[in-house]
């Protein structure tokens, strides 16, 4: 749980060029800094802010170049001296710089401030729609609601898509058995496509792949019959072809020497060997073999001829050989294409058998009988020829089968594919309604329950800003999420009667000032108050001396919801307002000066000032009167202006205390001027106990006593110096009992609020110690 803070001590951080300190009373929930400007409030503020918040203070979002952090240090200072300790209920986090930004050691769970300065005051009023929701969004971001929301956009999103992608498709299948119908003559039944159509799937496709396939097998067998002839007559002239050339080279052979192909090879190869060893012997004589007389080129010549007789030979048998081998081919393929026209004849045969072709029917075919079909080879083949007119006939019937089978094919898949569509788009309007229903109530929940955030958001700022502002005919009308479009809140107000306006439009300064900070107020009663700590930096500038007052008695009201709040401001006015209140600390801060930098002294209560000086032992008269007389002058003009009390006219509306004294007098005489006090204000829980104070008595003394005020504390005569301590004592002693008797023990202020049913004033505090009556004097 969160504590206040109780001190804070910093060195080097902005204003604070020397060592400063400052405690804190944990036991008031409210402290005022008040200073002239330049004293060093805001280095106070910013100093919590970086710590607590890790922020760069009142650097974040200003423009001074990169790393703005490095400005947090006082000019003229060495970084590594800055260092700021914050202290909260015995803990404590200390803020160092480290390469030109904060670096904060401590406890992980710091204190939790909410700082508000005058930059910043108009945002939530001057900014755009999304802006203002990003503000608020803290407090009006339900992520995992906008997250379901989202998905189930994004899935209405997909069907929607999904349909429209299915009604493209539907259209395009559509289209296309559309043509076909049309191209058919757009045949009935009815008077759709998709009637004819799913007749002719109901018909089914059996009928036309049986006829297809009868087709497909009878052409397949013509074909196969004429291509076998085509081979077969291919093969055989070429088997006679060569069984001529084989004949021709027999006969070649027949005319030559009778000498086989081997002998003629072995005498070739002597003869080379002869002719070698001839060639070699230059001197040669005589035949080697026979011995007989004969040179050695008559021997070459003899051996030279009888190689080409014998070349010529075995050249003629080697062709014969090859051309053998070519006649055996010939003779296998023939044989090959021989039973294969048989065989597709046979086919042919059993096709025509089978019936259902009337094309090879009417050429009633002289089957031959098959074991001895290739004796007549010439009787197939004019079979085949037969058969070659019908093929083309045959070959269009299958193909217009074909055609009619790929026409029901797509007839089936087309008239199917719209059926699934029109199936699917209704499975998928389904979905989408239900997404719909579904999107529509998660959408108007969320918008109902943001809106009813905004609605308590707007009530209190509202509430707040008339407690400034009342019966001005002025206010904020409403915040209001935008639903066409997600993550921005407009705003509107009342002007005189007129609504629906932006404020911005119509309303002054002042007044956009004081809303911008009533509604960061009421957002800040919405974030745990009783763990936060608000931190309020000199932001009214533009408020006048009247609302300032009633700000003043609005925050002090507000005060107690929050953990802690330290106001700084510049306002003596707010200063002299609360200078009696319990549970208010005042802390006042002198000159700043470049060689020590913040000067800060904690101010007591004036009625306590007053006492101390009272009580001590060597009087300083002066003090005491001076002081005792501003008091009262003080409590007795706000009384006389509260009655509207008579006092003699002057230009400046500046009264003496004689004055003030003289029109109050018929307040205590004549109208009976009663203030109650709770005794038991302090206590929670505990019953009322009104006690009315002795206010008659007090005034009455102070009446007798006023001359004191003159006599010593505000000149210099004579007759002032006859006067003794003791009554210098009881003049203040005699103020300190009628301020008290007058005013609030918790706020030291005045009842000057109407009670709701109208029979007493009360004071503003939330203890509403204090009652005074009459309401009114007539």
């Amino acid at each position: 749980m969160s504590k206040p803070i109780t001190k804070i001590q910093m060195t080097g951080f902005r204003g604070a060029i020397g060592a400063f300190e400052l405690d804190f009373d944990p036991k008031k929930d409210f402290t005022m800094l008040f200073g002239e400007n330049g004293s060093g409030k805001s280095s106070i503020l910013d100093a919590m802010d970086v710590v607590c918040r890790g922020t760069n203070g009142c650097l974040d979002g200003v423009s001074v170049g990169q790393n703005p952090g490095k400005y947090l240090c006082a000019l003229g200072t060495p970084p590594a001296t800055l260092k700021v300790i914050i202290h909260s209920d015995g803990e404590s986090w200390t803020g160092t710089m480290r390469r030109s930004a904060i670096n904060v050691a401590g406890p992980a769970v710091k204190p939790k401030v909410k700082i508000l300065r005058r930059n910043a005051i108009l945002e939530l009023v001057l900014a755009q729609p999304s802006e203002r929701y990003k503000a608020l969004r803290h407090f009006i971001d339900i992520a995992c609601v906008e997250q379901s929301e989202g998905t189930l956009q994004q899935k209405l999103d997909d069907t929607n898509r999904a349909i429209t992608t299915l009604i493209g498709d539907k259209d395009r299948m559509a289209t296309q058995l559309e043509g076909l119908w049309t191209d058919e003559g757009r045949p009935g039944p009815g008077q759709t496509a998709m009637a004819w159509a799913e007749q002719r799937v109901n018909t089914g496709i059996q009928g036309l792949n049986d006829k297809l396939a009868r087709l497909k097998e009878v052409v397949e067998a013509v074909a196969a019959a004429t291509a076998a002839k085509t081979e077969y007559e291919t093969r055989n002239e070429k088997h006679s072809n060569v069984a001529g050339q084989l004949a021709e080279v027999n006969q070649q052979i027949a005319n030559a020497p009778s000498l086989s192909s081997t002998t003629a090879v072995q005498l070739l190869e002597s003869l080379e060997k002869a002719k070698a060893y001839i060639e070699a012997e230059d001197s040669l004589d005589k035949c080697p073999t026979c011995q007989r007389p004969m040179g050695r080129d008559e021997l070459l010549d003899i051996v030279n001829h009888a190689s080409e007789q014998l070349s010529e030979l075995k050249t003629l048998t080697d062709n014969r050989q090859r051309i053998q081998g070519w006649v055996n081919t010939a003779a296998s393929h023939l044989e090959e294409a021989t039973t294969k026209l048989v065989e597709a004849l046979k086919k042919v045969q059993e096709v025509v058998q089978a019936g259902d072709v009337p094309e090879l029917v009417a050429l009633n075919v002289a089957w031959p009988t098959w074991e001895q079909a290739t004796d007549n080879m010439e009787a197939l083949v004019a079979v085949c020829s037969q058969l070659e007119p019908v093929q083309t006939t045959l070959e269009q019937q299958r193909d217009t089968a074909q055609r009619d089978v790929n026409q029901f094919n797509s007839i089936k898949q087309w008239w199917n594919g719209i059926k699934e569509a029109n199936e699917k788009m209704a499975d998928l309007d389904r979905i989408r309604k239900g997404l719909k229903k579904a999107f529509d109530i998660v959408h108007e929940k969320r918008v109902a329950f943001t809106q009813s955030i905004l609605d308590g958001i707007r009530q209190e700022a509202d509430r707040l800003f008339q407690a400034i502002h009342p019966d001005e005919n002025i206010g904020l009308e409403q915040l209001k999420m935008e639903e066409e479009r997600r993550g921005s809140v407009s705003q509107t107000g009342v002007f005189h009667g007129h609504t629906d306006i932006p404020p911005q439009a119509v309303f002054s300064e002042s007044h956009l000032d004081t809303l911008g900070f009533c509604v960061w107020l009421a957002l800040a009663k919405r974030e745990a108050p009783d763990q936060m700590i608000l931190l309020i930096d000199d932001i009214f500038s533009s408020v006048d001396a009247t609302h300032l007052g009633r700000v003043i008695d609005l925050l002090s009201a507000e005060a107690p919801n929050f953990l802690q709040v330290v106001v700084a401001t510049h306002y003596r006015l707010w200063w002299d307002r609360c200078q009696n209140a319990q549970g208010i600390q005042r802390v006042h801060l002198g000159r700043w000066c470049a060689t020590n930098g913040i000067a800060a002294q904690n101010m007591p209560r004036v009625l306590d000032e007053l006492r101390a000086k009272i009580g001590e032992a060597v009087l300083d008269r002066q003090a005491v009167s001076s002081k005792a007389g501003i008091l009262l002058e003080s409590i007795l003009d706000d009384l006389t202006l509260l009655y509207e009390c008579s006092l003699p006219h002057n230009k400046l509306n500046l009264y003496t205390l004689g004055a003030l004294l003289n029109g109050c007098s018929k307040l205590f005489s004549k109208h009976n001027l009663t203030v109650t006090v709770n005794d038991n204000w302090n206590a929670d829980g505990q019953p009322e106990n009104w006690q009315a104070t002795a206010s008659k008595a007090a005034y009455d003394r102070v009446n007798g006593l006023q001359f004191i005020r003159n006599q010593v504390g505000c000149h210099f005569n004579t007759p002032g110096m006859e006067i003794p301590d003791g009554d210098v004592r009881d003049f203040g002693t005699a103020t300190i009992a009628l301020v008290e008797a007058l005013t609030c023990p918790n706020c030291g202020a005045l009842a000057t609020k109407t009670a709701n049913d109208g029979t007493h004033l009360r004071c503003s505090c939330p203890k509403k110690a204090a009652r005074m009556t009459p309401v009114v004097i007539q």
